[in-house]
Parts: C-alpha cells; structure tokens; sequence
C-alpha cells in the first residue's frame, strides 16, 4: 500500500481528543493532519467547571485551550458528542469549536446525539456518518 501525504488525518477520543486537536491548531502547517476527527473531546482544559483540568496535578494550563487556536490553516473537521455527556459537554467543548471552525471557514460537521455517558462505546450513530464524510472527502476508500 502507498500513503498518499494529503489523506494523513488523525482522531482522538476524550484527552485524546484534546492532542488531536492540539495537531490540528498548534502544530507548523507542514505537520498538520490533513482532516482530524474529535470523538467526545476536550477543547476547552478548564471545563467541566465542576472539575476543570489542573495545571497542579499535571494537565495542561488554560495556554492549551484549542477551541481558540483555530484558523484558517485548521483542517477540516468532524466531531461527534452526546447529549448525556457531562465531562467533555458540547456546550463547553464541542460547540466553541465547531464555531471557531466555521468562523475560521473550516469545514465541520458535527454530531450531537443522544448516544449515552462520556467514554462510550463506538455506536452507528456517528460512525457511519464520519465514514461516509471521510468517503465523500477521499480520505477513505
């Protein structure tokens, strides 16, 4: 197999979440991924306010908030959360995001559902629609 260099994208669930979209803003452009997929993710590191990320206990500081990072260089994204999600919640997560991606005229598409508590399993509900966006934008065959 060959690894075509503009359909290198990356994905992140929860903190995963969080460095995916940390490659997807704070990387130099020639190491960014060409499209990131964020699956319940952190953006905002000092949410949930009931127990935000602490610079103390070693998470990274308010510096490494991604949602206001984006720009025009940002790849297209896609993201996913439920509605039962109260850790990495869409209000405070997922939808400054998604905002900061269109602001900037990045492409996004998004999934909010109800789809059960944060860390849920992988579920049809937005894994055939990521499929079919990585499909429709030949980063899968």
């Amino acid at each position: 197999r060959r690894l075509f260099s503009a359909q290198v994208g990356v994905i992140g669930f929860s903190a995963g979440g969080h460095l995916a979209s940390v490659a997807a803003t704070m990387f130099e452009a020639d190491l960014r991924p060409d499209f990131h997929i964020l699956i319940y993710a952190t953006t905002n590191v000092e949410t949930p306010v009931w127990e935000p990320w602490k610079a103390r206990y070693g998470y990274p500081g308010p510096e490494m908030n991604t949602f206001d990072k984006v720009s025009s260089t940002t790849p297209p994204l896609f993201a996913a959360v439920s509605k039962e999600d109260d850790i990495t919640s869409y209000q405070e997560n997922t939808l400054p995001y998604v905002q900061a991606c269109r602001r900037a005229r990045v492409p996004a598409e998004v999934i909010y559902a109800s789809m059960g508590p944060h860390g849920g399993p992988m579920v049809d509900t937005w894994a055939r629609p990521c499929e079919t966006w990585l499909r429709k934008n030949g980063w899968a065959v």
